[in-house]
């Protein structure tokens, strides 16, 4: 079965939309393993629920350096 989050091959653990999505598919990676099926026994909010934790006491530790965006210029059209 086909996975719901996308692992791209290179993601900056530095930023929080990376952090997040890598966290996400790691759970994501638990789930199927334990035989859920995507799309069925869980969505993408549930997995960036339980993903939620996880980013936010990385987030909080003294040594991470987490950014994220204030401008998305890529959605508007020119």
């Amino acid at each position: 079965m086909e996975p719901l989050i996308h692992r791209p091959n290179d993601t900056c653990q530095d930023a929080l939309e990376d952090l997040f999505m890598c966290m996400a598919a790691t759970i994501e990676d638990s789930l199927m393993q334990s035989g859920a099926k995507p799309g069925v026994d869980y969505s993408y909010l549930d997995l960036y629920k339980l993903a939620s934790p996880f980013v936010l006491h990385t987030y909080k530790l003294p040594e991470a350096n987490i950014h994220y965006r204030c401008s998305w210029p890529h959605y508007y059209d020119k």
